[in-house]
Formats: C-alpha cells, sequence, structure tokens
C-alpha cells in the first residue's frame, strides 16, 4: 500500500515524503520494506523522518466512537518531547538501523533528511558510530559488514534544526551544505512567536551565503532533481 500510494503521488509531482517509521510499521527495516525503498529511489523523492523516524506498529483497531482522534500531551510532557528531539533521542538510533541493515548501501541514491531533530547531535554521532564499527565490526553478522564508514552513508543526509545554537557553531562540522532551519511552528520547542527576532541573533555572525543555504538553498537543492519520465513510465 505503502509503495503504490508513493508511486502515485511522486507522478502527481510531489518531491517529498514524510516519515515516522518504516513501512512494515517498526523502526527497523525488514526485507517486506525493499519495494517501497527501491521505488523512493527510483522517484528521486526526499523521503524525511519527523521527530527520528521511530514508533510502534499501528493499532488495528479503530478508535471508539466520539472518542478524540488526536490527543495534546500536557505542557510537561511537550517540554520532555522537545528535549529529547533535540538531544537526537530517537533518531540515532533510526540512524544506525538504516546503516547497518544495509539500506543506505543497497539504495546509494536514497535522499534523506531529519525533521525537527535538531542538529548540533550528529558530529559527535557520526564519530562514535564509525569509532563503535571499526571496533567491532569483526562481531557483527556477515549481512552487517559494510563496504564504507556509517559517517560516509550519512554524508548527504540534511539535517533540520529550529530552536539551537550548536547546529550554528557546529556547521562545519555537520556541513553548512546540509544543514536546513525550520521555524516549528508553533510547538512549545520554537522561538514563535518571535522568530524573525532570533532569526537575526542566530545569523548575525554568518556569511550570506551560508544564511542562505540554511533558510531555503539547501532544502530547494534536495528536491531539484527527480526524472519525472521514470516516474510516469513505472
Amino acid at each position: 500500500m505503502a509503495t503504490e500510494e508513493l508511486q502515485r503521488v511522486a507522478a502527481m509531482g510531489f518531491r517529498h515524503l514524510l516519515g515516522i517509521m518504516s513501512p512494515n510499521g517498526y523502526s527497523r527495516p525488514a526485507p517486506d520494506d525493499l519495494p517501497f525503498w527501491s521505488m523512493v529511489e527510483e522517484t528521486g523523492m526526499v523521503v524525511s523522518l519527523h521527530g527520528g523516524g521511530v514508533g510502534g506498529r499501528f493499532p488495528g483497531s479503530p478508535p471508539r466512537p466520539g472518542a478524540p482522534r488526536v490527543a495534546t500531551p500536557p505542557v510537561r510532557d511537550q517540554i520532555t518531547i522537545a528535549a529529547g528531539r533535540s538531544g537526537g533521542m530517537g533518531v540515532q538510533t533510526t540512524l544506525a538501523l538504516f546503516v547497518f541493515a544495509g539500506l543506505l548501501e543497497r539504495f546509494s541514491r536514497l535522499k534523506m533528511a531529519l525533521i525537527e531533530t535538531s542538529a548540533g547531535w550528529y558530529p559527535s554521532f557520526v564519530d562514535r558510530l564509525d569509532s563503535a564499527y571499526l571496533a567491532h565490526r569483526d562481531h557483527l553478522s556477515q549481512g552487517s559488514s559494510l563496504r564504507r564508514l556509517p559517517s560516509e552513508y550519512l554524508g548527504e543526509v540534511r539535517v533540520n534544526f529550529d530552536r539551537e545554537t550548536d547546529a550554528i557553531a557546529l556547521r562545519n562540522g555537520i556541513g553548512a551544505d546540509r544543514l536546513m532551519f525550520g521555524t516549528d511552528y508553533p510547538h512549545i520547542g520554537s522561538y514563535w512567536p518571535s522568530s524573525r527576532y532570533y532569526l537575526q541573533l542566530l545569523f548575525k555572525e554568518l556569511p550570506a551565503p551560508d544564511v542562505e543555504a540554511i533558510l531555503w538553498g539547501n532544502a530547494a537543492t534536495a528536491v531539484r532533481h527527480r526524472p519525472l519520465e521514470a516516474v510516469k513510465a513505472a
């Protein structure tokens, strides 16, 4: 179902897919997902992991009659969620699973982005992932061996940040050509309603090309090239 829907919207001209987990309903990739990821790569669409790409299987039974479909967590829980995402909670596990399951090796042209995850944690994470792999790769199962370092598979992933200064301070380690800013309006972790004021403070020391790239250029580049003819032919 996910593959058919992806093909339908790609043919309509959509360039971006937002997800919170693998098509099988869990965070860990599975063999049943391969046709889906193949289609993502073929269409050239960008797949973004919202909040980290983690979650459990959707319940099979419909909600009770009259029950609200969306529950708003208390402010305390919203703050906890925002703090966890700003530290890369959840998305680090998902990226490691994508790497060690061979997903990014098999689909080398897959374009990925991280949405609402912050970015300051990224340089340290990929460094630790490489170190762990080099130290323990001899103990991995045969199917988990990689031809490149984990950081090389993750080298093209674009990373979104909102209310964070570390992403700017560490932009050279992350890659200024991979950072994207989002207002995260109107969530509790955002600068709203003073977004423009804080943006001026955040970017005041940055060169103009970096500001342009982070605010819109990197996102535009990610979705620029799509083989529409291949999508329609499929």
